[in-house]
């Protein structure tokens, strides 16, 4: 098993990095429904020395999911952009252009799949579009969001912090 580095972003001097696993090919991770990980961090950076609050160890108990994060193929219409900002507490902005008009759908998501809020069941029209995701009622984590218009199905990721 090796780490994947993935994305990493900054707020406010503190650095998150996204970190991908692919556990493809391991018998006992495969169709595992309470496949466990767990998380180690050592040395100095760990121990919380600067006064910040830090974890020591995390562990994440996962759930096969059908939400994809995969970036769209050129012959999307349309695009689903990062939100502003990442990570964020509070509320962020998630923009989205679609190039037909029509019924559009944009759904978050917790890590385990599942369905935490609507943001847009509408029709729209052509253009570039924004709307806020008030995060305030749920706990910290990674949030997927998604896109759903005419010739276009997007997701991307987002961090809430508390």
């Amino acid at each position: 098993m090796s780490w994947t580095y993935v994305d990493a972003v900054e707020y406010v001097g503190e650095q998150f990095q996204v970190q991908e696993v692919d556990l493809t090919g391991y018998e006992e991770v495969e169709n595992n429904p309470d496949l466990q990980i767990r998380i180690l961090f050592t040395g100095e950076e760990a121990s919380g020395t600067s006064g910040n609050n830090r974890f020591d160890n995390i562990s994440i108990h996962g759930n096969r999911t059908n939400v994809s994060t995969e970036e769209p193929s050129d012959d999307q219409s349309g695009q689903l952009e990062q939100n502003y900002p990442n990570p964020f507490r509070g509320s962020t902005t998630i923009p989205f252009k679609i190039d037909r008009g029509g019924d559009v759908r944009l759904d978050v998501f917790n890590m385990e799949g599942l369905h935490v809020k609507t943001l847009v069941d509408e029709h729209k029209n052509p253009g570039r579009h924004e709307v806020v995701f008030n995060g305030h009622p749920y706990p910290a984590g990674v949030y997927i969001y998604r896109m759903q218009a005419p010739g276009a199905v997007m997701s991307r990721q987002m961090i809430l912090l508390n």
